[in-house]
């Protein structure tokens, strides 16, 4: 007659580790890797066949090698993602659970068939299967998470429980074999309580997962409406560039007509004015990236129809990895924001925008400074506004920070020496 754990587990702890080692694997596939992740995996395998060799630390019915076995794959967890001790517990509990379900559904069977059918191979052969199926099912059948969530208190609290779940399951389980009183309806029991149990805890999951789809819908929500806002607002932009250029060629066409009947004295002074009209060539922005210099020349006109002095120094190639849409979105934002602010100031000295674009080693910095009487408060790193409408405000900056974010970037508001500042900084890496 077979003897499952002589002729099945012929490496004792070592079989233990590699099925709670290969369901918390499978939980935790989508977590973020750290460097060198297979070199780490070779080293976690290597601990998990010196397990081989752990020594029975038995206790009556019970035996602490399981135990050591889930602390040493929660650790190994640690080694290979990056995750809080919370979220390598939750996946090493989850693993368990799974284990010992699949443990339980191959038993019932040995017993259900009959251990004298069994030869060695067909025994290993339908313990593979038993383990294929179920982990497969689990897989497929749970939703995986795509990024760690915090743990709030509901969460410790399920995951509280499914630990007690499993740890019931388990004790009862090994009292259970060592008085030898297993039959179909503990193993039932067994069985329910661990799909039980790994249904609280993903369903954790699926209820973080709608809250995070809920947020991300918001989110762009917010993003579409000021997409929409923006659009009429550049509409309004695109107006008003057209009037200055009009204007500016309506003048033309009037001071040549007169040139034909002016003296030479008026008709050299005429010239000089047509010499500063036609100077709106110069406006037009030449940094080397086509979308940048659409942006600086229409905020260039509109600075100069509000008699705001505006300078930049930009290196157009340090941004080629932002895409169109959203090199507009950011430049179109952080200018309209600092044209709002000094087109406030009475004194036209005052109304002063800087704008620089530069690469210090491995960080490309964005930084638009413009002159701010008025000292600015802020709240959650949002200005504090005076306006009535309060839930519209900060749409630009949030949009800059969006944009930001979605390629690593960083973004900081600062009130200094009443210079109003916003930096954003990316790093090289990422901008590759």
């Amino acid at each position: 007659m077979i003897n499952i754990y002589r002729d099945i587990i012929i490496f004792g702890f070592f079989n233990f580790f590699l099925e709670l080692f290969s369901g918390a694997i499978l939980f935790a596939r989508y977590e973020e890797k750290r460097k060198l992740f297979f070199v780490r995996l070779a080293a976690c395998f290597v601990v998990g066949i010196g397990l081989a060799f752990l020594p029975d630390l038995s206790f009556q019915a019970f035996n602490a090698d399981y135990l050591i076995v889930t602390a040493i794959v929660t650790a190994e967890l640690l080694v290979l993602y990056r995750l809080s001790f919370l979220n390598a517990l939750f996946y090493a509990v989850a693993a368990f659970a799974l284990q010992h379900m699949s443990w339980t559904i191959l038993l019932a069977l040995f017993e259900g068939i009959g251990l004298e059918r069994f030869t060695q191979a067909t025994g290993i052969l339908l313990y593979l299967s038993v383990y294929l199926v179920c982990y497969f099912l689990a897989g497929y059948l749970l939703p995986a998470r795509k990024k760690s969530k915090q743990f709030g208190r509901h969460s410790v609290f399920v995951l509280a429980s499914s630990c007690l779940i499993v740890l019931i399951v388990y004790a009862v389980s090994a009292v259970l074999s060592y008085e030898n009183l297993w039959n179909i309806y503990c193993r039932i029991y067994a069985v329910v309580a661990c799909i039980f149990a790994l249904c609280m805890q993903f369903g954790i999951i699926r209820t973080a997962s709608l809250e995070s789809e809920k947020k991300d819908l918001e989110r762009d929500k917010a993003v579409l409406e000021e997409l929409l806002y923006q659009g009429k607002k550049q509409q309004d932009l695109s107006r008003d560039t057209v009037e200055i250029i009009e204007r500016k060629c309506h003048d033309l066409k009037h001071q040549i007509s007169a040139l034909r009947t002016m003296n030479e004295t008026d008709r050299e002074k005429s010239i000089g004015e047509i010499e500063k009209a036609v100077m709106i060539y110069g406006d037009i922005a030449k940094t080397s990236n086509e979308v940048l210099n659409v942006v600086l020349t229409e905020k260039g006109l509109l600075c100069e129809k509000y008699k705001i002095k505006f300078t930049y120094i930009v290196d157009g190639d340090l941004l080629s990895f932002l895409n169109p849409v959203d090199l507009s979105t950011l430049f179109g934002n952080a200018i309209d924001n600092a044209i709002e602010c000094v087109v406030k100031e009475t004194d036209e000295t005052r109304r002063v925008i800087k704008l620089n674009v530069s690469q210090k080693r491995d960080m490309i910095g964005i930084r638009v400074e413009n002159y701010c009487s008025v000292p600015v408060d802020f709240k959650d790193g949002l200005p504090v506004t005076s306006k009535e409408n309060k839930e519209s405000h900060g749409f630009g900056v949030k949009s800059i920070r969006y944009v930001a974010e979605k390629y690593g970037g960083t973004v900081g508001l600062a009130y200094v020496d009443r210079l109003f500042v916003l930096n954003i900084l990316f790093q090289t890496k990422t901008a590759a």
